[in-house]
């Protein structure tokens, strides 16, 4: 367009069907292309939004009706444009399908070209990133919401995140799924699996991953999609497990995704094979399941701030494990009862069980206990 002058350019500015069009015909991963045509597309926009309602003030004072009644009628136009699923003012509306794929450039720009990039290089390329997402979020934020940030929002926020070195980034992201959420949009269920998978073993405070478990685990299509290996990173991801509302949604989530891989009777018992055979459903292999050290760390972080109902659903986790409760989580249960309070009949209970099983509390245990029920 520049090189080609003003006929070019001229050309461009009266059909601005061209503008999409070379956008869609450049690389995914070009992204600087994309968006130096995706600028100059938004500006001949503009001009020609400008100009139109110039020429309509100007056609109005000849007439002389007071612009504002035109105005009126025109968006009175647009809307029964709109009820009769034609677009209203066409000509001058950003193209649906540019602005989706220069949001997926973004992703596919960043997965290329991240591992070529070092020191000041890689700094200044996530800020490039980090500026055109927000420019992006600006043009998409003045857009018709269900028409476009339905649709760009998702997509853009998932680009967002692949880059997971940069921490402004992601929280960029995260302001637009809360974003979201505030608002009701419909969910993308496709690009919230593509974002969970992202959940491995990187700082939940960046992004909440549980959120998007919790909100994929609700519907049944996207459930029976979910792959365990995946639900288990958000979970590692809470470590060291010290936001309780946070861990235990996804250990909620785990539960009842366990709960209804399990192949159960007419009574809704789980059913297995022989004695000792783990009942159909849990998986022998356990790296399906929590190990026992996350499931004892949880546990722990549940009795350091008394949440008995943490650590039950860590104990939950480990029998649908098929693993036996630790000493650990023994005592961390009797220490949770203990410090929540009202709740010394359960601790007690718990103390009984230990001995019948042949367990012996440790002394820090029943001193630490003795100082809760004095």
């Amino acid at each position: 367009i520049v090189a080609g002058g003003e006929g070019v350019k001229a050309r461009f500015d009266i059909d601005l069907s061209l503008y999409p069009k070379l956008i869609l015909a450049i690389p995914i991963n070009d992204l600087v292309h994309r968006m130096e045509v995706l600028r100059r597309y938004i500006d001949a926009l503009d001009a020609a939004t400008k100009a139109a309602t110039n020429s309509d003030a100007t056609d109005n004072a000849e007439d002389g009706a007071p612009a504002s009644d035109t105005k009126a009628d025109d968006v009175s136009e647009d809307a029964d444009a709109a009820g009769s699923g034609q677009a209203p003012n066409a000509s001058v509306e950003l193209d649906l399908r540019a602005i989706l794929s220069v949001c997926d450039s973004v992703g596919s720009y960043a997965v290329t070209n991240r591992r070529t990039r070092r020191g000041r290089a890689d700094r200044t390329f996530n800020q490039y990133l980090l500026d055109t997402v927000c420019y992006l979020g600006d043009q998409i934020a003045d857009l018709d919401e269900e028409r476009y940030q339905h649709k760009c929002l998702p997509r853009l926020m998932a680009s967002a995140m692949s880059v997971a070195s940069d921490a402004t980034l992601w929280t960029y992201a995260e302001d637009i799924f809360w974003y979201m959420e505030e608002n009701k949009f419909p969910i993308d269920y496709k690009v919230y699996r593509h974002i969970l998978k992202l959940s491995t073993f990187r700082n939940t405070s960046a992004f909440p991953f549980w959120k998007v478990l919790k909100v994929l685990v609700h519907d049944e299509a996207s459930r029976s999609k979910l792959d365990m290996v995946d639900v288990l990173n958000v979970l590692h991801n809470q470590f060291p497990f010290t936001d309780a509302p946070a861990t235990k949604s996804v250990m909620r989530s785990m539960l009842s995704l366990q709960q209804a891989a399990l192949v159960e009777d007419g009574h809704g018992a789980p059913t297995g094979g022989s004695i000792g055979t783990p009942p159909i459903g849990i998986a022998a292999n356990l790296d399906t399941h929590a190990d026992r050290g996350t499931l004892n760390a949880i546990a722990s972080a549940g009795s350091h701030c008394a949440d008995p109902d943490m650590v039950l659903m860590a104990w939950d986790l480990a029998d649908q494990a098929g693993l036996l409760p630790s000493i650990d989580m023994y005592e961390s249960i009797v220490r949770a009862f203990a410090a929540a309070g009202l709740q010394d009949h359960n601790a007690f209970s718990v103390l009984a069980e230990m001995e019948a099983s042949g367990i012996e509390p440790s002394r820090a245990l029943i001193k630490a206990f003795g100082r809760y029920v004095r």
